[in-house]
C-alpha cells in the first residue's frame, strides 16, 4: 500500500427491518436524524472519515436490509466486512428474538468476526418481556464483543459502537485516541 493510500475498513449493519439502522448510519456519517428512514432495498454503504492516532482512515459501513426477503443474498454483501453491529429495537421483542439468525447470516463466512451488540431507541421504554439483563445475557453466550444502548434520536452513545469495532479489530492494546470527522464529499484516495 503507498503512503499515500488511506485504510478502508468495513464493517455491516444487521438487524431485523425497521430498529433504527439506517437511521444510526445517518446520524453517526452526516449528524443527521429523520424519524422515518424508509425501507434500505438490499443494502446502502455509508463512508465516514476518522483518525487513529493521527492518521486518516475510513469506514465503509454497509446498512443490511432487514427484510425477509432480502436475506436470501445477504451473506455475500458481509464478505470481507471486518466487524458488524448487530441491532435490535428496544421496542419490539421480535427484533431481539431474530438476532441468533442474524448472527449466524454474520458468521457464517467469518465465525471469529467481532460484533457489538446495538439495543437501538434507548429514549424510549423496553418491551415488557426485554430488558438491559436479556440483552447482556444474549452477549454473554454468544461470544459478542460487547453491548451497547444508543439512542439516534438524543445522540446517546452514537459513536461508541464504532469506536468498540475500531479498537477490538485493530488490537489496539490500549484505547486508541479515535477522532471521528465531519462529514466532507471526496473521494477516497
Amino acid at each position: 500500500m503507498s503512503s499515500s493510500a488511506k485504510k478502508v475498513l468495513k464493517i455491516v449493519l444487521a438487524g431485523n427491518g425497521g430498529i433504527g439502522k439506517t437511521t444510526l448510519a445517518k446520524k453517526f456519517c452526516y449528524n443527521q436524524y429523520g424519524e422515518d428512514e424508509g425501507l434500505t432495498v438490499g443494502s446502502e454503504i455509508f463512508i465516514k472519515k476518522y483518525k487513529v492516532n493521527g492518521k486518516e482512515e475510513y469506514l465503509q459501513i454497509w446498512d443490511l436490509g432487514g427484510q425477509d426477503h432480502f436475506r436470501f443474498f445477504l451473506h455475500g454483501l458481509v464478505y470481507g466486512a471486518k466487524g458488524a453491529l448487530l441491532g435490535f429495537d428496544i421496542r419490539r421483542r421480535k427484533s431481539f428474538n431474530d438476532l441468533k439468525e442474524w448472527l449466524n447470516l454474520i458468521r457464517k463466512g467469518n465465525p471469529d468476526i467481532p460484533i457489538v451488540l446495538v439495543a437501538m431507541k434507548k429514549d424510549l421504554s423496553y418491551h415488557p418481556t426485554l430488558n438491559h439483563e436479556l440483552a447482556k445475557a444474549f452477549k454473554e453466550e454468544n461470544d459478542i464483543v460487547d453491548f451497547i444502548e444508543i439512542s439516534s434520536k438524543d445522540g446517546l452513545n452514537v459513536n461508541l459502537p464504532f469506536k468498540i469495532l475500531i479498537n477490538h479489530i485493530n488490537k489496539y492494546e490500549e484505547e486508541a485516541l479515535i477522532e471521528f470527522l465531519d462529514y466532507e464529499l471526496e473521494m477516497m484516495t
